[in-house]
């Protein structure tokens, strides 16, 4: 009760009778499977099967993976959509002709951006996760860094998609970028189409890397780059169906066209890394580096 006056969060362990207040009082009581009463084992929320400790650090490592592949998920997910919600925003503002129909709409948030967040949600943990200090438990699934990278990376991509935007729209519609003077012009309808493919397709690319960026929020992309094949398998179910989009939609131009927008792409994701100068000190929670000791004793228990 001193420890959870404190705001701290208890665990208890136990297997006989006189161990069932203290298993019941703590926030998490963990009794015996084997030695345990059945009395201790119904006052606990969890039963150790195997009687073993090292199994709670093994169930302690799986929860922080979930929840740290969570914080990947919003993460990622945030920023392209902050993106995806303001190029839109601008061009109503602005009168540029819409950037996106509702179809690629759909298609971004279906095909582009959902795969590659499940894909986060399956990925393996960085091995400093049990080094993390435990974290409180008011403390909310999205921190301040966080947020930040959230609204840099998304304004990053929303300024220079839209910049390109522009750009393809001066190329394509003879120096004019508002709707009413594009209105004006012959096949204008095919020269929107024009400036929104090359939009369009920088963007998928930009989130496609955005997603690989967004897998650790201390180590640069390249490190484990092949360790989590769901993600690959993601990325090539967008970029699949980018194509069959391109193939199929009247609202974008035939894949044929496309060798002069795929290098676009990459724009985006040039200064992303620049966000992960917050967490060079610190862990994820926020504070300072723990104690290694304790750490290596219960390891190398655990092996033995």
């Amino acid at each position: 009760k001193s420890l959870q006056r404190q705001g701290l969060v208890t665990a208890m362990t136990g297997d006989g009778v006189n161990d069932a207040p203290a298993l019941n009082q703590a926030d998490i009581g963990v009794a015996m499977g084997i030695q345990g009463t059945e009395v201790a084992k119904g006052a606990s929320a969890m039963i150790l099967l195997d009687d073993n400790f090292c199994s709670i650090v093994a169930a302690v490592h799986k929860g922080r993976v979930i929840y740290a592949g969570i914080q990947k998920f919003v993460t990622f997910i945030m920023s392209v959509h902050i993106a995806e919600i303001l190029q839109i925003f601008i061009c109503v503002l602005g009168g540029l002709p819409v950037m996106r129909t509702p179809l690629l709409i759909l298609f971004l948030v279906l095909v582009t951006d959902l795969p590659p967040s499940i894909a986060l949600g399956m990925e393996k943990g960085e091995p400093t996760l049990m080094k993390q200090m435990p974290r409180p438990k008011d403390e909310p699934v999205a921190l301040g860094f966080m947020w930040f990278s959230m609204i840099f990376n998304g304004l990053n991509i929303c300024i220079i998609i839209f910049i390109l935007y522009v750009v393809a729209l001066r190329h394509f519609c003879d120096g004019f970028i508002l709707q009413a003077d594009i209105e004006t012009l012959p096949n204008a309808e095919y020269r929107v189409e024009q400036a929104r493919t090359v939009a369009f397709i920088s963007l998928v690319w930009a989130d496609n890397l955005r997603c690989y960026t967004a897998r650790s929020f201390t180590a640069p992309f390249y490190k484990g780059f092949f360790s989590n094949p769901a993600m690959f398998k993601a990325v090539a179910v967008a970029q699949v169906g980018l194509y069959r989009a391109g193939a199929e939609r009247p609202d974008l131009s035939p894949p044929r066209n496309w060798h002069r927008h795929l290098g676009l792409g990459h724009l985006p994701v040039r200064p992303i890394g620049l966000t992960r100068a917050l967490r060079d000190t610190q862990d994820i929670h926020g504070h300072p580096g723990p104690s290694i000791g304790a750490k290596e004793s219960i390891k190398s228990e655990c092996e033995r």
